[in-house]
C-alpha cells in the first residue's frame, strides 16, 4: 500500500544494537539504555509535531504520551540498575535528527518511519534481552 511505501523505515537511523545472547549483562543494559534514550527523544519530536499538526487527535496524542511515560520509566529503571549494579554513571547517547523546519508531510512521514523502525528494533532487542532478565 501507499502507507507501507511512505512509512518504510529503511533509511531511519537507530543506535546500533550490537549485542547478542552471549553478551555480558552490563553491555546489554547499556545498549538498552542507549536505545530507550534515543526513542524517548524521537517520541518527544513526534509528539511535538503531532500536537502541532493534529491537535484534536486525542487518541493518537494519548498513545504517544503514554508511550513516552513508559519509555521514561524504563530509562529511570535502567539508570538505577546501571548505577547500582555496574557503577555506570554516564552513558553517551546519540539522538536522531530533529523535524523542526520540515514540511507537515515530511514530519508525518518521519514520525511514521521512526515508529515502524522502533517496532523492528524492539523486537530484536526483546530477543536478545530475554536470556538476561533472570537475576544475576
Amino acid at each position: 500500500s501507499e502507507t507501507d511505501r511512505l512509512c518504510n523505515p529503511s533509511g531511519i537511523f537507530f543506535p546500533a544494537f550490537r549485542v547478542n545472547r552471549t553478551s555480558e549483562r552490563k553491555e546489554v543494559m547499556v545498549a538498552m539504555y542507549k536505545l530507550f534514550a534515543f526513542l524517548n527523544a524521537s517520541l518527544g519530536n513526534i509528539t511535538r509535531d503531532q500536537e502541532e499538526l493534529n491537535p484534536t487527535a486525542k487518541e493518537l496524542l494519548d498513545r504517544l504520551h503514554n508511550t513516552t511515560k513508559t519509555t521514561r520509566g524504563l530509562i529511570s529503571n535502567l539508570t538505577c540498575l546501571l548505577c547500582k549494579n555496574y557503577n555506570v554513571f554516564q552513558v553517551d547517547v546519540s539522538y536522531g535528527e530533529s523535524s523542526k523546519g520540515k514540511s507537515a508531510f515530511k514530519k508525518k512521514q518521519h514520525g511514521c518511519q521512526v515508529l515502524r523502525k522502533y517496532v523492528q528494533v524492539i523486537a530484536q532487542a526483546a530477543r536478545v534481552l530475554l536470556p538476561h532478565l533472570s537475576p544475576p
